[in-house]
């Protein structure tokens, strides 16, 4: 199925747009901003620490996807995840981002979590469902904000979540027309 170039740029809309150019010129080695539902990959790929996917394999949704699948185990199978580490509070703290794949991505959607290593293991920052997952130069408490995108056929929704209390939180939502 051929899809004009036309008819794709004005359902990404021209935010999507412009983040995706900014990723494609961002420096090779550069930590990755953007993610997205329909990359095959991250730049920077990392494994799932055991830990995480245990704390993935108790999620409600994975849970539900576990069952239905019939697998019967205690973490989620890694052809399921992607992860990429990346830095949102200082170049010390190595945070994952982890994507969900397969049975665990929808059409132009998938799972996104974010977890940062603590003296105990990990913790989840953040868990949200979209197309796109950005993170932001400003910070709000030490941490990156983080801007997630999805889209219908004449909808763009942003939302952009901003650390407090612990966790990332909506902070602003806004639904604009796709033009």
């Amino acid at each position: 199925m051929r899809i004009s170039t036309k008819r794709s740029v004005n359902a990404m809309g021209a935010k999507t747009l412009l983040l995706c150019f900014a990723m494609v010129c961002h420096a090779a080695g550069a930590e990755q901003l953007l993610f997205s539902a329909e990359e095959e990959g991250v730049k920077h790929p990392v494994s799932v620490p055991h830990e995480v996917n245990r704390i993935l394999a108790q999620d409600p949704d994975v849970r539900d996807v576990l069952e239905n699948e019939h697998i019967a185990t205690d973490t989620a199978p890694s052809a399921w995840l992607l992860a990429s580490e990346i830095h949102l509070r200082n170049s010390a703290e190595r945070d994952l981002i982890i994507i969900g794949e397969g049975p665990l991505s929808g059409a132009n959607v998938t799972t996104f979590w974010i977890f940062r290593p603590t003296n105990h293991g990990y913790e989840p920052l953040l868990k949200a469902p979209a197309h796109d997952m950005v993170v932001k130069k400003a910070r709000t408490n030490g941490y990156r904000d983080i801007e997630l995108l999805s889209a219908t056929t004449d909808t763009v929704s942003t939302v952009l979540c901003r650390f407090r209390g612990g966790a990332y939180v909506p902070a602003a939502k806004k639904l604009e027309p796709v033009r």
